[in-house]
């Protein structure tokens, strides 16, 4: 599966919430902004117990989330290598280390 190039806004308690497992998927070029979020919430959310074998999530722009988690993984481990890749976050940044 693939998510990428898309504006999520308004919402109030994740942009992404993955409540079902995955191999290889990959979470790139997209923007998440959280002037909506409400509480204890995520920008991305990972439901456990199941697994995210080869995740990716690169070259994301999470904005207006402050003072909450930007990827969250309610589980134990469940986010490892597949076959194919190894597990991957890179070149995500937030407000605080993106420059507008």
């Amino acid at each position: 599966m693939q998510i990428l190039n898309n504006r999520f806004g308004g919402y109030s308690t994740a942009a992404l919430w993955m409540n079902r497992g995955g191999l290889d998927i990959t979470i790139s070029q997209n923007v998440m902004d959280g002037a909506n979020i409400a509480g204890s919430a995520q920008a991305i959310f990972c439901n456990g117990p199941q697994s995210y074998l080869g995740l990716w999530i690169t070259n994301n722009w999470i904005i207006n989330n402050k003072g909450r988690y930007g990827f969250f993984v309610n589980g134990n481990h469940n986010v490892s290598e597949s076959l194919t890749r190894a597990a991957s976050i890179s070149g995500t940044c937030s407000t605080t280390t993106c420059k507008v």
